[in-house]
């Protein structure tokens, strides 16, 4: 008994796996505040790197200049936070081309009693007790679930398909559109 099923064939753009990751990494503070702007997780590594950069270039600066051994352990601390946050960054865009370059046809559907999203045999599906809500952010649907177990998304690009069959199910409560904090 499905109201809504989907096959998406075409890969998702760069943007939409960017904001998917973000929101997995932070699921447990988005769950907690929904009305939260979700952020591409490329540009936060980015901020890293830039501001780690940054104190390690001050604090080379300060170990040239006055040779003290405190300068030289921070100017360390520095750069392995640099070093960490640029491998981040690069694990955070090799997923993403990972991520893109699968080939399959996503399936997603939706009934009465629960939202799924299959690819290549591999399953997410959440009952309806189990959503907490459905948040739309700039490039994804979020199906936000009570115990953080799976996380089902799919672009915005089926917001109007998604949202009329929330309103169909009496499940429109459940929605959160942040799509006005992007403007």
């Amino acid at each position: 008994m499905v109201f809504v099923k989907l096959e998406i064939s075409e890969r998702g753009n760069f943007s939409y796996y960017d904001e998917f990751l973000y929101i997995m990494s932070n699921i447990k503070k988005i769950s907690s505040n929904n009305k939260i702007k979700v952020k591409k997780l490329t540009s936060v590594a980015f901020i890293y790197s830039a501001i780690s950069f940054i104190f390690t270039l001050v604090f080379l600066l300060f170990y040239i200049l006055k040779k003290d051994n405190l300068y030289f352990y921070i100017l360390c601390f520095f750069s392995f936070i640099f070093i960490f946050s640029v491998v981040y960054f690069v694990m955070i865009l090799n997923k993403i081309k990972q991520l893109r370059g699968e080939e399959g046809t996503i399936i997603f559907e939706i009934t009465e009693d629960y939202v799924r999203v299959e690819k290549n045999g591999v399953e997410c599906k959440l009952n309806w007790n189990e959503i907490t809500s459905v948040i739309i952010n700039k490039n994804t649907i979020c199906f936000i679930p009570r115990e953080l177990k799976v996380l089902v998304a799919i672009s915005k690009d089926y917001k109007e398909q998604v949202v009329s069959i929330l309103k169909k199910f009496k499940k429109d409560s459940l929605l959160v559109d942040n799509s006005n904090l992007y403007l």
